[in-house]
């Protein structure tokens, strides 16, 4: 895998493989040929190894798989615990990288953004003296990303947007009325949303 910018990685710590089994299932844009081959199979450590950092390999992280087994999209992981840093909570955003021309499963590309950093942003958008802003996830959960309500630097686990410590007013079932409103997938316009909103 490559790392840009550079980031080293501290050989004292360790990582629990998925093993590379999974790179057997078909190939999503080529049909009737694995994801990857028994040499690339047999480069990976075994499912349920604890593996140094210096030896890293992301086939052998969840995410890559996931990536791997659903191209075409791009995929937002987290809010986590970053696995190299003290108590460092990230989101990351990748997609799986496909040859154009065979096809072929090359990688997985990730980006990692500290939820510090999204709060960082979220200080400066100017609002009403009374409203807050929180980033939430749009999964099942309405899993939080980013809150000035959120203290990560303290918690040990995700929240969601019904927490009433967060003040967002929302209940679980409210976010799933939300969520379920339009199609969010497709293109959509703001007056819509509106107007469907109104209309029920």
């Amino acid at each position: 895998g490559i790392v840009f910018p550079h980031q080293e990685l501290d050989s004292t710590m360790s990582f629990t493989s998925i093993g590379c089994k999974w790179m057997q299932s078909e190939n999503p844009l080529l049909s009737d040929e694995p994801i990857g081959t028994d040499k690339d199979i047999g480069r990976c450590h075994q499912e349920g190894e604890v593996v140094s950092t210096g030896e890293f390999n992301p086939m052998e992280r969840s995410w890559c798989r996931d990536m791997a087994l659903n191209p075409g999209r791009v995929h937002f992981v987290g809010p986590y615990l970053d696995a190299w840093s003290d108590h460092l909570w990230l989101i990351s955003v990748g997609q799986a990288v496909y040859d154009r021309r065979t096809s072929k499963f090359m990688g997985c590309t990730l980006m990692d953004i500290s939820v510090d950093k999204m709060t960082d942003a979220l200080k400066l958008v100017k609002t009403g003296e009374t409203s807050l802003i929180t980033l939430v996830k749009w999964d099942d959960d309405g899993t939080v990303v980013s809150s000035l309500k959120w203290d990560s630097d303290a918690a040990n686990e995700v929240t969601t947007v019904d927490n009433p410590e967060l003040g967002t007013g929302l209940s679980s079932d409210d976010f799933t009325y939300f969520k379920n409103l339009v199609n969010f997938s497709a293109p959509w316009k703001p007056e819509d949303v509106k107007a469907k909103f109104k209309s029920e």
